[in-house]
């Protein structure tokens, strides 16, 4: 038994966030931007009280929690010096990123949708040549981008370098092209998957995609981590959240007010189905669409790769579908609202 003389507490940081999953919890660090796997009944207590009292934890748990350095040892009388940390969200820009779908034969159309989208406070852009296009339409393109938004203040942009290009440049290991502009470091990058940015295996979440630090932290308790203040221009210049999604506008409709209603932006991971019992929801990155099931809750009409009922991905030995682990897990379906 681990013990503390009548002065002494065991207090989680106020930067450790417990998140409660269905079946297990996590400890989110938000310093060291990393997170541990934890029993759900101690993620309960942790929620309800910071104090780790050893004797409702066992001494594996509280060693395990000073090893991580997730617990400090304090004086009871030093308690009020160690607030929590609320996470809180205050936007920045009007729009934080935009991909854009480029077709070297409509760019005076890009051209017009770039000028438009200069009204706005914009973070940061992508652009993804259409699929089968040729090694002449990607130089023109990367030409084209280069003499007409070089320069980002012209679009607002955070960083000080958009594009870093240099002549020549060998496009031929690559599949296709993404350009960057965050942080001016690679130009072009090859796809790191199989899949081509249009297809649905390439929006389908996977361990390698969770991403975790303080700011998507905090935006995923207030908004939707990916879609919020988030677009896709196709190469006909309509505005969708995906390149999967519907149209949402068209690039002469975007305004102050067009912003405004785009619901999906509002939308948490703690109003989807499924989500709302993951404990991996503040760091996840899917991209599938949410539909409306009812007020306030959400669905997807396809599958995550991960099963938070039973905690294991797609693909391992013990997996099942959430679909097959609801019809045969009768305390699930005795604890649902009508």
């Amino acid at each position: 038994m681990i013990e503390l003389n009548n002065n002494e507490i065991y207090l989680l940081k106020g930067t450790c966030i417990p998140i409660i999953g269905y079946s297990r919890g996590i400890i989110y660090n938000l310093v060291h931007n990393t997170y541990y796997h934890i029993p759900k009944k101690y993620s309960l207590k942790l929620e309800k009280s910071r104090i780790v009292n050893p004797n409702l934890f066992s001494d594996d748990a509280v060693s395990f929690f000073v090893d991580k350095n997730l617990i400090i040892k304090i004086k009871r009388s030093q308690l009020w010096e160690f607030p929590k940390v609320k996470p809180i969200y205050v936007p920045k820009k009007d729009i934080e990123h935009i991909i854009f779908e480029v077709d070297n034969s409509k760019l005076d159309l890009l051209k017009k949708v770039i000028d438009k989208i200069r009204e706005f406070r914009v973070r940061s852009f992508e652009f993804v040549l259409v699929k089968d296009s040729t090694l002449i339409d990607s130089i023109d393109t990367i030409n084209f981008l280069k003499h007409e938004i070089a320069e980002p203040k012209a679009l607002n942009i955070d960083y000080d370098v958009f594009l870093n290009l240099k002549d020549p440049v060998d496009f031929t290991s690559f599949e296709y092209l993404k350009l960057y502009s965050c942080h001016g470091n690679e130009a072009l990058k090859k796809c790191n998957n199989e899949y081509h940015y249009s297809d649905i295996e390439y929006w389908k979440m996977t361990p390698k995609k969770f991403y975790f630090n303080f700011g998507f932290f905090s935006e995923s308790l207030y908004k939707h981590p990916i879609f919020n203040k988030m677009f896709f221009v196709d190469k006909d210049g309509y505005f969708r959240q995906t390149p999967l999604g519907e149209i949402l506008f068209y690039y002469q409709e975007l305004n102050e007010n067009t912003l405004s209603h785009v619901n999906t932006w509002e939308i948490i991971k703690n109003q989807c189905d499924v989500c709302m019992d993951c404990e991996y929801r503040h760091m996840c990155m899917d991209a599938r669409l949410p539909i409306m099931q009812k007020e306030s809750i959400w669905y997807f009409d396809t599958e995550c790769n991960y099963n938070p009922y039973i905690c294991e991905w797609r693909g391992s030995e013990n997996w099942i579908s959430v679909k097959q682990w609801r019809e045969q897990n009768s305390e699930w379906k005795n604890n649902q609202k009508p």
